[in-house]
């Protein structure tokens, strides 16, 4: 569980990326989008498409980052948080310790959403 009193270090966001990713794999099958950590101390956010269908249009990277939103929500590590029920995607990544999201199609662009 997050807590203010026990901040998140990189073991913790690297266990939660990839109980993240098993439980995508686990529902689809084949993932969809690559999500995973970058820097010294695993604080940067990286989430790619791995088909062109994906991030096709700005309404389908939002709704990846709100189905992102409900699935870390279910996470044991968010599970019995007071915040859990109200936080978006950004605000628990946050309380993970990232600093920094990279979005990107693939193929044309990225973007690059810093957390305060």
């Amino acid at each position: 569980m997050i807590r203010a009193d026990d901040p998140a270090d990189r073991a913790l966001r690297q266990l939660f990326l990839a109980q993240l990713r098993k439980g995508h794999a686990e529902v689809e099958g084949q993932r969809r989008v690559e999500i995973f950590a970058k820097g010294k101390a695993a604080t940067n956010l990286i989430i790619v498409a791995l088909d062109d269908e994906v991030f096709r249009t700005l309404f389908r990277a939002r709704a990846v980052l709100a189905g992102l939103t409900t699935d870390a929500r279910s996470m044991e590590v968010f599970s019995n948080s007071t915040v859990a029920d109200r936080a978006t995607w950004f605000d628990l990544l946050k309380a993970l310790g990232f600093e920094d999201i990279v979005i990107s199609d693939g193929a044309t662009w990225s973007h690059l959403v810093v957390l305060r």
